[in-house]
């Protein structure tokens, strides 16, 4: 072999080598950046979600706490006796018309993050699934029939959604997302607007029938309280957030 056809021989190795070696840092580079970009996109999904629930989860914390608080009153209190017996036709009208907005309001924002949130991802599946197992045994709670079956403020699933679509407004423009109306504006729908009423009409006939209720009757709200208190420990665990929560869980806080 002459010294000329080594040289081109030696070149053509060379020039192979680094177009191999071009070839690799190029789809190198490609898969650094598609990686980086995926995980970008990741990152952007979780700053996403994380936004919903730092907008969403908190409302829906107070909402339970609320509701748990009713439900613990009329359970545990004297909250029956002293605004549904009440002679006072005022306090009558709050006991009813406070207790459903809290039990709308609480569907409400379970719709809204169902509506902010796709499946209830909170970028843990683990979590979401837990958080999608405890609003569904409370859903289940008050939708049971085999367990309760004469039990007050049975609601089905689709009953349960209806009234939380009911109390959701969109936000203003220059806001994202939704909220939930608020008392008054519940209570003004409640007396003037017959539609949105009868969700309401049988609930609040039920009440009437706490003041001495038949053997059964108040099963579906023990339920119901003991779920929400599983809902409480999940969403602020130790009652760091809302201490009132935690006193809530152990029954030290009489919230009307």
């Amino acid at each position: 072999m002459t010294s000329t056809i080594l040289v081109a021989v030696i070149s053509g190795i060379v020039a192979v080598t680094g177009i191999v070696l071009s070839s690799y840092a190029t789809v190198r580079t490609i898969r650094i950046q598609n990686e980086l970009e995926m995980r970008r996109q990741q990152a952007s999904g979780r700053d996403a979600i994380e936004e919903v629930m730092a907008q969403y989860k908190n409302p829906l914390l107070r909402s339970a706490i609320d509701l748990h608080g009713r439900i613990y009153s009329i359970m545990k209190v004297d909250f029956v006796k002293r605004h549904l017996k009440s002679d006072d036709k005022e306090w009558r009208d709050y006991a009813k018309a406070s207790t459903l907005f809290r039990i709308a309001e609480f569907f409400g924002w379970i719709e809204i993050l169902r509506q902010g949130v796709q499946f209830l991802d909170l970028g843990d599946q683990g979590r979401s699934r837990e958080l999608a197992t405890l609003l569904q045994r409370i859903s289940l709670a008050f939708a049971n029939t085999h367990q309760f079956p004469n039990a007050a403020f049975r609601l089905f699933r689709d009953e349960q959604r209806a009234i939380g679509e009911l109390v959701i407004e969109t936000l203003p423009s220059d806001q994202r997302g939704y909220q939930c109306m608020g008392y008054a504006r519940f209570v003004g729908r409640l007396e003037l607007d017959p539609a949105f009423a009868r969700w309401f009409t049988r609930l609040g006939d039920e009440m009437d029938l706490m003041i001495d209720p038949l053997p059964g009757y108040m099963d579906r709200l023990t339920n119901v309280h003991d779920e929400l208190i599983s809902l409480l420990e999940f969403l602020d665990p130790g009652g760091i957030r809302y201490p009132t929560a935690d006193q809530a869980r152990n029954g030290t806080q009489e919230l009307r």
